[in-house]
């Protein structure tokens, strides 16, 4: 379970206390990876999200074709490479000045906090279950660094995001906040990268099982 702000971090910052009250908020409303569960099709998915059900094709999304011997060209920009590159220090304005690594014992037991939340709600919702379920044996056996490194990965990003200027100060964390936010996963990026122009609302891509509403 997350704490409260103040349990991890002893400065005021109100970029930094949005994304923790935002993903204190996910975790404690169960919608954490709802979307990947047994009940996934009870739950609505809102509109203009890209959303894949193929976790085979999104786990090649995450990584890169190079991994999983698929031919060049990429049809996609690996994700961990867009994520690791989702905070922009020229985006942060007069915030680029502050430390790059700011009470780095609060964001460290976050961090940890955060990835036992994602394996905690990964069981409540049954999402290994629900891979094999659905024929996705070799993603299940990769399950925990599919779903708790690579979520532990997005909320460094998302955390850095609030302390750099404010999560709207960066698109594409922004955007992987709000992906989490519905009870789904991000997983990739189809289109132009951020840096050359790329949107993080038409680009992105989730793992979500849930209703599709199509706007």
């Amino acid at each position: 379970m997350l704490k409260d702000y103040e349990a991890y971090f002893d400065t005021e910052d109100a970029g930094l206390r949005e994304v923790v009250e935002r993903l204190r908020a996910l975790v404690t409303s169960e919608r954490l990876l709802v979307g990947l569960g047994k009940n996934a099709d009870q739950v609505d998915i809102p509109p203009g999200f890209g959303v894949q059900t193929d976790l085979d094709l999104a786990q090649r999304m995450a990584y890169g074709d190079d991994l999983y011997g698929a031919p060049e060209p990429k049809p996609f920009v690996p994700f961990m490479t867009i994520m690791n590159n989702s905070v922009k220090l020229e985006n942060a304005g007069s915030s680029a000045d502050k430390p790059q690594q700011p009470m780095q014992q609060g964001f460290n037991e976050f961090g940890n906090d955060s990835e036992a939340a994602l394996l905690a709600s990964g069981r409540k919702h049954q999402v290994e279950d629900e891979f094999r379920r659905r024929g996705y044996d070799d993603v299940a056996d990769d399950y925990y660094v599919f779903v708790s490194d690579q979520g532990g990965a997005m909320v460094d990003s998302i955390l850095s995001a609030g302390w750099f200027g404010g999560i709207s100060c960066h698109p594409v964390a922004e955007r992987m906040l709000e992906c989490l936010e519905t009870g789904g996963l991000p997983c990739g990026w189809i289109g132009t990268r951020p840096r050359e122009g790329g949107n993080a609302r038409d680009c992105m891509q989730m793992v979500h099982f849930g209703r599709q509403s199509g706007g």
